[in-house]
């Protein structure tokens, strides 16, 4: 079986590596040196703005799509949880099909994202898109704050113009023409045709690229450590705000205080 290529270390992620394979192998492969699936929207646009990596990538998020529904965006595709899975899109696409699960699936999944609707876009599981068919993703968009969490404001200053990212999607047309699921997967494009996020490619079945990062205990630390921050500061605001408004007394200024403290540790 071909080995993963180790790209370079990244600090803040660990050690990058590649693989051009169809996606079944791809996997049982980057899990053989500990990687449990291939990189995110977010880990690829940090990359980029690093500077250390621009080619394009298979991601781990996944949409699912049914008939007459909106699209869900799954953060870890079931392709990925599930090999079998995978192997039944990887030879559907080798026909250039999309192989068609049962509609639980898609039942599963809807109620996984509605569930995960309170929740901050950055932390849910799954999403909802707002459109079926191509669009144009904003920079301020749920759908945004989600691939991108907080590499988001960053990268589309730096890479995307007119505020919106283009995001091409398996014609409605089609998904309506069967009862059941489609999986597919997400193909985050290369700089060079500036950073399209392409839900609807079929080419699972050909040797594509995927990148996987392998975390240090380092840098596993201080991502969970950084969400943390996220949710403590998000905890803070609210603080601030219900003080300002009157909603909230001015006694609450001593959970700001001891957040101040915490920061200097």
């Amino acid at each position: 079986m071909e080995k993963a290529t180790l790209v370079r270390y990244v600090k803040g992620l660990g050690d990058i590596y590649s693989i051009e394979k169809p996606f079944d192998e791809q996997l049982n492969i980057l899990n053989k040196i500990g990687i449990k699936y291939p990189i995110s929207v977010r880990d690829t646009a940090y990359l980029r703005l690093k500077g250390k990596y621009h080619l394009g990538t298979r991601t781990c998020h996944a949409p699912i799509y049914t008939k007459n529904s909106p699209t869900i965006i799954a953060r870890v595709s079931p392709l990925v949880e599930d090999l079998e899975m995978a192997k039944k899109a990887v030879q559907a696409h080798k026909n250039n099909e999309y192989f068609i699960f049962d509609k639980d699936v898609y039942g599963k999944w809807e109620k996984i994202a509605q569930t995960d609707k309170t929740k901050r876009p950055e932390n849910r599981r799954a999403i909802f898109l707002s459109e079926r068919n191509d669009y144009k993703i904003h920079k301020d968009s749920d759908e945004a704050r989600f691939l991108f969490q907080d590499t988001r404001k960053d990268y589309f200053n730096e890479f995307v113009s007119g505020g919106s990212i283009q995001s091409w999607q398996i014609d409605s047309k089609k998904v309506d023409s069967h009862d059941g699921t489609i999986i597919n997967y997400l193909w985050f494009y290369s700089l060079v045709v500036v950073s399209v996020l392409d839900f609807g490619d079929w080419s699972l079945g050909y040797d594509g690229r995927a990148l996987g990062v392998l975390m240090k205990a380092s840098e596993a630390g201080s991502r969970k450590n950084l969400s943390y921050r996220q949710r403590e500061l998000d905890r803070i605001k609210k603080i601030i705000n219900g003080i300002k408004e009157g909603k909230l007394g001015t006694s609450k200024l001593e959970k700001v205080a001891e957040f101040l403290e915490k920061l200097k540790e």
